[in-house]
């Protein structure tokens, strides 16, 4: 017997989802079923026919034109159907534009309940795929997974637990690494995790090469000999799983136990993954809400920081790490690599090194910088000592180019925005005026920082106008430069040599054109108290 929409439709997860479109199509025919991460036109490459996808249009929720896009290519391509999740979170609801076409195209689209999660809609219908026909052609091997380990993803919310059950139920000793080779769970000493997270770093490359042809490979370390194994999908990489290993032979019940493991990791990192998206997307929007007081109540901005992973309550200070480097990174799946390994592998290491200071610092991760918050006993935390730490730990990791920013401390939470922008300007103007990878406090660019706002007024402009006029008249008029020879002439200190060379003109030619700026104003813009006058110009007008 066949299992169908319809009969899909019955199962727990599934019971109570609504058929919006293709209603007449419900007795198309399931033979396997997988979540569609990516929703742009290549899908085509990868779509099955008779699968069914779930999807929640995260990346396109927006874009009702690439949603159309990826229904026509999932319809052409003969997928059975597909079932739109989280619909109150990304999706407010369907597009009327987007239930037509499926209907002009008989392609079922369902909505399911907005509680209903991935693997509750995958489970159940994987289970009724296997009892079907154990030949189903599936995408995945999802449904090939142990019932016990089943159980254990599906029951525990704490994916720690399941590791440490799976181990004591085989009675063996187990590690788990990400692709950056950082443990993610292990039974095994923590001299021997090291070992393993040291070597698998290393050796990265050839274990990789060495694990390609049947997915694992046995390798000795010291004395040990450790049976690798890679935890992928068709599309994914994951990580590794490391086990003790007798011999060079892996046995039937080992490379058993090695499958099961891998699928187990897939179908629990793909959980996790989903749970991280909502929770990131949560944090994401509160610290938008956050760093411009979108709350009624100082009540309300610490309740929902705490829901979201943030506690304000008793911070006082922000530090804003600008990573420059990813500004100056061009292709876009770099710069998503360099991003994910800052806030995967960074971040820990980040918070670790500031627990020593304060142990309820909070750190997060927003666009291309790093914001970290702490709580400061009588302003008593020594903010240079931490920060170069910071830097150092940043340059550790191969983050080449930084900036810090530190805020003046503030005694409330209302004053989290402007203590935020305080180190935004701080990290900003810092490198400007100061370089890369510097370590700069506000109260450095206090003065910058009203320049750049004395900037936006119409009357300051007019005054340097005015300023600069009679040298911007001498230039017109006798096609010279000496209005560039002035501000190259204030950033370095009036040193004629340094401004020769950087000009590439001879030191008597900037000498000849110093003075000739002194003739015109018939006063000295390189000494007080002209000076300030003509510094303060040159940062409004440049």
């Amino acid at each position: 017997m066949q299992l169908t929409i319809r009969d899909a439709l019955k199962t727990s997860a599934l019971a109570g989802a609504s058929v919006v479109a293709g209603q007449d199509r419900l007795d198309n025919v399931i033979e396997s079923i997988s979540v569609m991460e990516v929703a742009e036109p290549g899908i085509a490459r990868w779509v099955i026919k008779n699968q069914m996808y779930i999807t929640a249009f995260y990346a396109i929720k927006d874009n009702v034109e690439m949603q159309k896009v990826v229904i026509r290519t999932l319809a052409n391509c003969g997928c059975c159907g597909l079932v739109v999740c989280h619909i109150d979170l990304w999706i407010k609801e369907m597009d009327p534009e987007i239930i037509d076409l499926c209907n002009e195209y008989h392609f079922p689209l369902i909505i399911a309940k907005p509680e209903s999660s991935y693997i509750e809609i995958l489970t159940p219908i994987i289970n009724e795929l296997n009892k079907e026909d154990q030949t189903i052609p599936a995408s995945n091997d999802y449904f090939n997974i142990r019932a016990d380990f089943l159980d254990l993803i599906i029951n525990e919310d704490d994916m720690n637990n399941v590791f440490k059950k799976v181990s004591r139920k085989e009675k063996r000793k187990i590690s788990y690494y990400d692709i950056y080779c950082e443990k993610i769970y292990s039974d095994k000493s923590p001299t021997q995790v090291e070992y393993e997270s040291t070597y698998l770093k290393e050796h990265f490359n050839d274990v990789i090469d060495a694990c390609s042809p049947k997915g694992f490979t046995i390798i000795e370390m010291g004395e040990k000999k450790l049976l690798i194994s890679l935890i992928r999908s068709q599309k994914n990489f994951f990580g590794f799983i490391v086990l003790s290993s007798g011999s060079n032979y892996v046995n039937k019940t080992t490379l058993d136990l090695l499958n099961q493991l891998s699928v187990s990791c897939k179908l629990l990192f793909s959980r996790r993954d989903k749970m991280l998206d909502v929770k990131e997307k949560y944090l994401q929007e509160y610290l938008g809400d956050l760093l411009v007081w979108n709350f009624p109540s100082e009540e309300v901005a610490v309740k929902r920081g705490r829901e979201a992973g943030l506690d304000i309550a008793r911070k006082n200070t922000i530090i804003l790490i600008n990573i420059n480097l990813l500004q100056t990174i061009m292709k876009s799946g770099e710069k998503r690599e360099t991003a994910d390994y800052i806030k995967t592998v960074i971040l820990p290491y980040l918070t670790k090194v500031l627990y020593q200071y304060d142990h309820d610092n909070n750190v997060t991760f927003r666009s291309d910088t790093v914001i970290v918050f702490l709580a400061s006993n009588d302003n008593a935390l020594d903010l240079q000592e931490i920060s170069n730490k910071i830097m150092v730990l940043f340059h550790r990791e191969q983050i080449s180019s930084v900036s810090l920013g530190i805020s003046n401390y503030f005694d409330n939470v209302r004053d989290i925005p402007n203590a935020y922008n305080q180190a935004f300007q701080a990290a900003i103007l810092g490198r400007e005026h100061y370089g890369e990878n510097k370590i700069v406090f506000y109260k450095d660019v206090w003065f910058l920082h009203k320049l750049r706002i004395i900037r936006e007024e119409q009357q300051a402009l007019e005054m340097c106008k005015c300023l600069l006029t009679p040298l911007k008249d001498y230039d017109a008029a006798h096609h010279s430069d000496l209005t560039e020879s002035l501000f190259q002439l204030l950033a370095f200190n009036g040193n004629v040599s340094t401004v020769a060379q950087k000009l590439y003109v001879h030191r008597n030619t900037m000498l000849q054109r110093k003075n000739k700026i002194i003739e015109i104003y018939g006063y000295s813009p390189f000494e007080m108290p002209h000076l300030l006058n003509f510094l303060m110009a040159m940062e409004i007008c440049s």
